[in-house]
């Protein structure tokens, strides 16, 4: 990695930054948020943004203290995780999955299956690199040092996805069914969803039917254009519907976020009823 780089785009950084805040627990695990923050950022070494402080851990304190940021705000406006080096956020998430951050395993292995997807599209992955008191310490390498087989087919990366969605309902069942587990289930299902309309549409040349180019992890809008292609006509309507309400309801359940068992069984099965209907699509003209 290049120090300064920001390869990592900023929608990306986004979206595993909301993974990490919605599942109802603190990002700071069980360390004071202070604690946590200047294990990541040199606070006494930056700026104010506030006249009355000399450094950043004076203002950031007063505002956590007083409630008015959101930790959203805080993290990716703030401490600018959107758009600062990707040294920085890498090292954000290694501390997030960290065990003296979070010492269940069963939780942070949930959370790096689901943080390596949409990391894995920006060429990073968390690896094992250390163990502490015989618990795995997870660091950020690019993938081409991680993966020794080369890139799957996009419908072999479709089924290893699919797949592992199903490997997570049966460990959060496993595991007392914790809510973040059933959680993780949905966000690994919307990854099922990105790789599936990719794997069928280029998304620069997808156009919806308001005339507008849906972006490359618009799951919903680039399927929906693919079923307008592949079912066209007056004949084909009670069909369109019938299966964009599939795509529908599938990404209606994937964004549950007080998930329960129901909630990710039913994400499950409608994944894999919008996996196979596309399939049909794609390979019978």
């Amino acid at each position: 990695m290049i120090q300064g780089t920001t390869v990592i785009r900023e929608g990306a950084r986004r979206d595993i930054v909301d993974l990490i805040l919605l599942r109802g627990v603190p990002f700071h695990g069980r360390l004071n948020c202070m604690d946590f923050l200047k294990r990541v950022w040199p606070l006494e070494e930056m700026p104010s943004e506030d006249h009355r402080f000399r450094t950043a851990t004076g203002d950031i304190a007063t505002h956590i203290g007083f409630r008015d940021w959101d930790d959203s705000h805080l993290l990716l406006e703030r401490l600018k995780l959107a758009r600062g080096p990707d040294e920085e956020f890498l090292r954000f998430i290694e501390e997030v999955v960290h065990p003296l951050v979070v010492p269940d395993e069963t939780e942070v292995l949930s959370l790096v299956a689901a943080i390596n997807g949409p990391l894995g599209r920006e060429g990073y992955h968390l690896v094992e690199t250390d163990r502490i008191s015989g618990k795995t310490v997870y660091g950020a390498k690019p993938v081409t040092f991680v993966r020794a087989d080369p890139d799957p087919t996009p419908w072999e990366k479709v089924d290893r996805q699919a797949n592992a969605m199903r490997e997570q309902l049966t460990l959060a069942l496993s595991h007392g069914a914790a809510e973040e587990g059933y959680q993780v289930v949905g966000h690994l299902g919307r990854e099922v969803m990105i790789s599936l309309a990719q794997a069928v549409i280029d998304p620069s040349e997808a156009i919806g039917e308001d005339g507008k180019r849906p972006s490359e992890t618009d799951a919903v809008r680039l399927l929906d254009a693919y079923i307008g292609r592949t079912l066209p006509g007056s004949g084909h309507e009670a069909l369109r519907r019938a299966v964009r309400g599939v795509v529908q309801a599938t990404s209606a359940v994937l964004h549950v976020r007080s998930a329960t068992y129901k909630d990710a069984l039913l994400a499950v099965e409608l994944v894999s009823a919008t996996v196979h209907l596309t399939h049909i699509l794609a390979n019978y003209p």
